[in-house]
């Protein structure tokens, strides 16, 4: 996990940005977007998000500027939604139950990318601690666009992580900054704590201030899933060629730091 120290200084900087509220937040829920993601170190996290202090806000609710989040993943037992992600192939699909733990609500979500490569999000409300509403969910008319059978797909993967979210003052912009990610799949855990995920939504890709911070950083977008890094660790009968250096990167990130900071 982010070590005490570090934690503190990705609350300070959370702390000097202006407040942005959760209502506020849902004019830019950006369900049809598209999404560019990097991988960073946490120790640069802090020194990102006081660099956007000018044209960004942090989400704050109840006081609170991160957020832990937990997601089960649905695939097919042949994992079907992980190797149509690994091979490329478009449109795909994701099915899982987002949990906000510290409000104890819960939504199922599918999640598609579309041939153009947009990302484009259904979202429908459910009670995730009722296990016996999993098996109707799954039959239900929102997954059965997800899914060859229905009854095919399962609970395949946890994901934990902390998150915290800026948008930028024209609320055309949401980045998320995810630590602290622990998968789980029966025994098997593992858990990245120095490393970040940072995406960058918006409604058409555009240079912001946040893409060339990381850009003169000399970061570059990376193709990565939360779900397929776990599968790829944790699942996979064989290696995944696709994610064998993404994995090796995941656990040791490199440290360049942001020019002017």
């Amino acid at each position: 996990m982010t070590t005490p120290a570090l934690g503190s200084a990705v609350d300070a900087s959370l702390d000097a940005l202006d407040e942005v509220s959760l209502a506020s937040l849902g004019r830019a829920a950006l369900l049809n977007r598209v999404d560019t993601k990097y991988i960073v170190p946490v120790a640069m996290v802090p020194a990102l998000i006081a660099a956007c202090a000018p044209t960004y806000r942090a989400l704050v609710v109840d006081g609170e500027r991160t957020f832990p989040y937990l997601t089960r993943y649905f695939d097919t037992p042949e994992l079907a939604f992980f190797r149509d992600h690994v091979t490329g192939r478009l449109p795909r699909r994701k099915v899982r139950i987002r949990s906000y733990v510290r409000g104890g609500t819960c939504v199922l979500e599918l999640k598609r990318k579309t041939n153009g490569g947009r990302t484009v999000k259904l979202r429908q409300a459910v009670d995730a601690n009722d296990a016996s509403a999993l098996p109707a969910l799954a039959r239900a008319p929102f997954i059965d666009v997800a899914a060859p059978s229905p009854d095919a797909i399962r609970a395949t993967l946890d994901v934990g992580f902390t998150r915290a979210t800026l948008v930028n003052v024209d609320l055309a912009e949401r980045v998320t900054i995810d630590l602290d990610l622990t998968y789980t799949s029966g025994p098997a855990q593992l858990t990245f704590a120095d490393t970040a995920i940072v995406e960058v939504k918006q409604e058409r890709r555009a240079r912001t201030l946040v893409t060339e911070l990381l850009r003169h950083a000399r970061y570059r977008p990376a193709r990565v899933s939360k779900y397929c890094v776990g599968v790829a660790a944790l699942l996979s009968p064989a290696p995944v060629p696709t994610y064998r250096r993404l994995l090796t990167h995941l656990h040791a990130p490199s440290h360049a730091a942001l020019p002017g900071v």
